[in-house]
């Protein structure tokens, strides 16, 4: 399932998709029905991960690995000009992509289906403009 994620995290889905906004509902998409196909598992993960140190080193390495996923993507796909650190980018946009998810359809705190839709969508909103909205185009 994390290689599926990442394998939608390509220059290919966003160059092939016209519309970028389409493009990060479609990583999100995946993202989200991936944590609702395992809710619990996701939670004792990353309760785990809080205290077993090796836990913790198994997350940190998924996550490191995503990180530098998306920021060579942002890297390809958005101008320096417009997205300076991609590295922070990239932290920033995993970091709220997994809390929503988790927090949503992991079934942490959201307890209405009609929420959930509207934090996710918020979500993909969020990531669309601080990427490409008033971006440049890449040459």
């Amino acid at each position: 399932a994390y290689e599926r994620i990442l394998a939608n995290l390509s220059p290919e889905v966003f160059a092939a998709e016209r519309d970028r906004q389409a493009a990060v509902d479609h990583v999100l998409d995946v993202l989200f029905e991936h944590t609702a196909e395992h809710p619990e598992l996701h939670r004792v993960f990353l309760g785990m991960s809080l205290r077993d140190i090796d836990v913790a080193r198994i997350r940190g390495e998924f996550e490191s690995r995503g990180r530098t996923v998306i920021a060579a993507l942002v890297r390809e796909v958005v101008p320096k000009s417009h997205v300076p650190d991609p590295v922070a980018a990239a932290e920033v946009i995993q970091i709220a992509a997994q809390e929503i998810a988790v927090f949503t359809v992991g079934g942490r705190g959201v307890k209405s289906e009609a929420r959930a839709e509207a934090l996710r969508e918020a979500l993909g909103s969020m990531i669309f403009r601080y990427l490409f909205a008033d971006a440049p185009p890449v040459d």
